[in-house]
């Protein structure tokens, strides 16, 4: 049962941030220029090997845990306090450690920085400011105010889309970058 949900998180992950990266070239591209011929497809195939080696099993532990913590067993739908609680919880415990982790893992091995740590520290605070700003409102939505199990999850994933897609723009050198010039 684990092993149908981790590859259920971990295709759905890799699926977000496929999704994210190549939104986020079409986004940051020069206009006139967005064609096939200036996707990079190794950028996006890394990032998305990010959601399916990390964020996948990240997300279904930590929401594994978080459940335990706040979630009662009458009811699958959290009351408004509890929902608060578990979306500060999430944000404040769970969420630095992966945004870190992916934006190293960008620098690294997607941007090949030769200082990815720093790099990625440097991204780390404006990152987080923005994460603050809507991520722990979008949780509360998602586990207190949608009853219904669908719309749930296209909230979830329209939520998450998002944040690949900003996390892809801020994690990226500068737009001229992703123009491929052989």
């Amino acid at each position: 049962m684990y092993l149908g949900r981790l590859l259920t998180a971990s295709s759905a992950s890799a699926a977000t941030f496929f999704a994210g990266d190549a939104t986020s070239q079409v986004v940051m591209m020069v206009p006139g220029a967005v064609s096939v011929d200036n996707w990079d497809a190794e950028r996006t195939a890394k990032t998305a090997l990010f959601g399916v080696g990390m964020a996948g099993w990240y997300g279904l532990t930590t929401s594994y845990l978080l459940s335990r913590v706040f979630q009662s067993q009458a009811s699958t739908r959290l009351r408004l306090h509890t929902a608060v609680l578990h979306a500060i919880t999430q944000q404040a415990l769970f969420a630095p450690p992966l945004t870190f982790s992916f934006l190293y893992a960008r620098a690294a091995f997607v941007n090949n920085d030769p200082m990815p740590f720093q790099t990625a520290e440097d991204t780390f605070k404006q990152v987080s400011s923005v994460a603050w700003t809507f991520l722990p409102a979008s949780n509360v939505i998602a586990n207190w105010a949608i009853r219904s199990h669908v719309p749930r999850r296209v909230f979830v994933h329209s939520v998450g889309l998002a944040w690949a897609t900003y996390l892809s723009v801020q994690s990226h050198p500068g737009p001229n970058d992703l123009i491929r010039s052989d």
